[in-house]
């Protein structure tokens, strides 16, 4: 086995230290810019582009640089849910399409009862059950 003189180790501890150091700095560096994300700008002064212009811009560079692939129509329903949300309007919804079709056919549905009511009573938390007049055989268009 070769014997290495004390100068010789020396040098190479040194050199190895300053490789990590270089190396750790160069990693530390990749990792801070990969953290700050990219800064676009949007030329929104063109009468085509406009405002749709950022929309697009952020669709594209989640579609091409975001760490898992997310679906179009989920992105631009999330911005149309945002924009319906920015109205802070209580009676102002979207909905997509699978949610529009199950919400027509609910009102669609055929609405059917008894003819009772239901009203508050004179004493707190007491309810009056109101017969509509119907009776046994009729139905309660024929009934009142």
């Amino acid at each position: 086995m070769k014997k290495y003189s004390g100068k010789v180790v020396a040098l190479l501890m040194i050199l190895s230290l300053i490789v990590g150091a270089a190396g750790s700095y160069a990693a530390a560096a990749f990792v801070k810019n990969r953290e700050a994300g990219q800064i676009i700008k949007v030329d929104t002064s063109s009468a085509k582009g406009g405002e749709a212009a950022k929309v697009q811009a952020i669709h594209d560079l989640i579609e091409k640089d975001y760490f898992k692939k997310v679906s179009s129509n989920k992105l631009y329903d999330g911005a149309i849910q945002g924009m319906i949300k920015a109205l802070n309007d209580p009676f102002s919804s979207y909905m997509d399409a699978k949610t529009a079709k199950d919400f027509t056919q609910s009102l669609s549905s055929s609405f059917q009862g008894i003819g009772a009511e239901v009203q508050n009573g004179r004493k707190q938390g007491q309810h009056c059950f109101a017969d509509k007049g119907v009776t046994r055989g009729k139905s309660r268009t024929q009934a009142e």
